[in-house]
């Protein structure tokens, strides 16, 4: 799963829209829905408990009040406290707040001193939604929001909270904790965690994190050559503890080339050789400098060796692209491991390909398996 930041949530919000067609709306309309469905299953029955959703003026304040509607369509009656003029909405969030009022106008809390009005009618048992502020904030909260969720802090430290995208306070960019922030018990966000969602120390302030869809395509991320950062799930190696065939043999679980180790470094070969089997892997070939062999071979019975030509102090020679050797030793593998324990001194050259050094021309090389 692809781990996104703020500006990279919105690129791919962008794409889901105009590449794919789905309506921002109906993103909104899902996040909304992915919240209710949680909180059904982690809180039920909903009905026993008071209800209070915090609204801020962006997005994340949209996605609170399509909570708040759905809920009231089930025939409950969620308190809906919206920290924004209602003229100063926009875009989704707009049309949000137009569905929502069918079934009753929000209450206003332009200011402390309305917040403090309202505080003590929220009686117990309580549910917190906290949809003031989502990924969006880049700097520490200060103001009215600063006192607002210092307040939540303190004078309900019993109540259930649900978080929606983030906790109110915290930065999607970053796993630090850049200043106060609503201590939630649940959060819920959209299609990818961000960076706060799983970096500590702020990833240890979400609570239970639930990562929803809402309708963007996988190959909108998947397409995306920025989205550098991956967050491994168990499904992602589920397939490391699926039992063999019965009927197979080492031969149908493919064969890994390790080209690795020198004089000095010889255990980053053998490790290396031992993940891979670990990992799953049915044949393991380590091909090493011809010295630094005899000790790779003697840290591992279960892999086999090759021995390749070495320079003087003991690391892999250029000599090992010439004829055919790295051609006949690519032939039949499944995977090639390149580079543990190279040394400095690895394929560098002593003859007629004139540079100072060759080591991305032997990756390129190396990698063919044509």
């Amino acid at each position: 799963m692809k781990i996104l930041t703020a500006s990279e949530m919105q690129r791919i919000d962008r794409v889901t829209t105009e590449r794919y067609g789905v309506p921002s709306l109906t993103l909104m309309e899902n996040a909304g829905r992915g919240v209710v469905e949680f909180l059904g299953k982690q809180l039920a029955p909903l009905a026993d408990h008071h209800i209070v959703i915090l609204c801020g003026k962006g997005n994340n304040g949209g996605d609170g009040l399509v909570v708040a509607r759905l809920l009231r369509e089930q025939g409950l009656a969620p308190r809906v406290l919206l920290f924004a003029d209602p003229e100063s909405l926009r875009g989704d969030a707009a049309e949000s707040y137009t569905r929502l009022l069918p079934s009753g106008q929000p209450e206003i809390v332009a200011d402390l001193e309305a917040w403090h009005a309202i505080t003590p009618s929220l009686t117990h048992p309580i549910v917190l939604i906290d949809a003031i502020l989502g990924t969006g904030l880049t700097k520490p909260l200060q103001g009215f929001l600063l006192e607002v969720v210092r307040h939540i802090n303190a004078k309900y430290s019993g109540a259930r909270v649900l978080a929606v995208d983030l906790p109110t306070g915290i930065s999607a960019d970053s796993g630090d904790l850049i200043g106060e922030y609503v201590r939630a018990d649940y959060t819920v966000t959209f299609t990818a965690p961000k960076i706060a969602h799983v970096f500590p120390p702020a990833c240890r302030h979400m609570g239970l994190r639930v990562v929803k869809q809402i309708g963007t395509p996988p190959e909108a991320l998947e397409a995306d050559p920025d989205l550098t950062l991956n967050f491994t799930e168990r499904q992602d190696v589920a397939w490391i503890s699926k039992l063999r065939a019965a009927s197979g043999h080492k031969g149908n679980y493919g064969h890994l080339l390790v080209v690795a180790g020198s004089m000095g470094k010889t255990g980053a070969a053998a490790l290396a050789a031992r993940a891979a089997y670990r990992a799953g892997a049915g044949l393991v070939t380590v091909a090493t400098a011809k010295s630094a062999l005899p000790i790779i071979a003697g840290l591992g019975m279960e892999f086999m060796t090759e021995a390749l030509p070495e320079t003087d102090d003991g690391a892999i020679s250029i000599r090992a692209l010439e004829g055919r050797g790295l051609d006949t030793l690519l032939k039949g593998k499944t995977v090639l491991a390149l580079g543990p324990g190279l040394g400095g001194g690895t394929l560098r050259p002593r003859n007629s390909f004139g540079r100072s050094s060759i080591n991305i021309h032997c990756l390129w090389f190396l990698m063919r398996t044509d």
